[in-house]
């Protein structure tokens, strides 16, 4: 996390950097679900820089991260993007036949989020603060357990739902407001295949065992009355249109 004044990311790469810039804190909040960047020379994935940045006046995280750090991203390595709504293969999260079986977040259950006062060890009633649209995750054996707090169904399918299939997912069940989510599930899909972790396609060697969890698409439908199937739509993606590399002395 960035602090007010402080911006430090060591070993990144220069896609991530603009991912960070332009798709993650773009506006003056977090975005429901991080955009994709496309395009630029094979140098932007493989060489790695190191960040270190002193503001005055102590500018907020949300300035830092987005705005400040556009500027020198377009100063330092001359970059200009633009972003284009690209069509591209989704999952959309609609709900089952029967009715979703979710639980409604109650007023106060959970604190807005204010990133430039940002405060991993604050208290809410005597508990770390549940933070709207965020929540956390525990590993038990096979079995993934999310908990999230006060998210909205646009957070949940673009924010996590998306770190554990293999696409997109974008929210198409018409539901307003926000939610607790509650959702147990394996991250490992069918021996041999691919288990998508964090985004990341990763080779599996499952574990299997008469315990095991349901596949996350069993377990949306089960759990909580919603369902994935496969679409097409048009995705907010980040293009790089021109970059080049720092000049030595920067």
């Amino acid at each position: 996390m960035p602090s007010p004044g402080r911006f430090h990311l060591p070993c990144t790469t220069p896609r991530k950097l603009i991912q960070i810039a332009y798709g993650t804190f773009n506006g003056s909040d977090v975005a429901a679900g991080k955009m994709d960047v496309i395009g630029g020379p094979s140098w932007v994935d493989k060489e790695q820089y190191e960040v270190n940045a002193v503001a005055p006046n102590r500018p907020g995280v949300t300035a830092m991260a987005g705005p400040m750090l556009q500027r020198l991203l377009e100063d330092r390595f001359a970059l200009r993007t633009h972003v284009e709504a690209k069509e591209q293969p989704v999952y959309a999260l609609s709900v089952v036949a029967s009715g979703a079986k979710l639980r409604p977040s109650h007023a106060g259950s959970c604190a807005a989020v204010d990133l430039d006062k940002f405060d991993r060890g604050a208290e809410l009633s005597g508990n770390l603060v549940r933070y709207c649209g965020f929540g956390q995750f525990k590993r038990d054996g096979t079995k993934v357990l999310m908990e999230l707090f006060g998210n909205t169904m646009a957070e949940f399918a673009a924010r996590w739902l998306a770190h554990y299939v293999d696409r997109p997912v974008v929210d198409r069940t018409g539901l307003a407001g926000r939610f607790d989510f509650q959702l147990e599930f394996s991250p490992n899909p069918a021996p041999g295949g691919i288990a998508y972790l964090n985004g990341v396609p990763t080779p599996v060697v499952p574990e299997v065992s008469p315990n095991d969890a349901e596949s996350i698409y069993s377990a949306i439908r089960r759990q909580l009355g919603l369902q994935l199937k496969a679409d097409r739509a048009p995705i907010d993606t980040v293009i790089i249109d021109h970059i080049e590399h720092p000049s030595s002395d920067q």
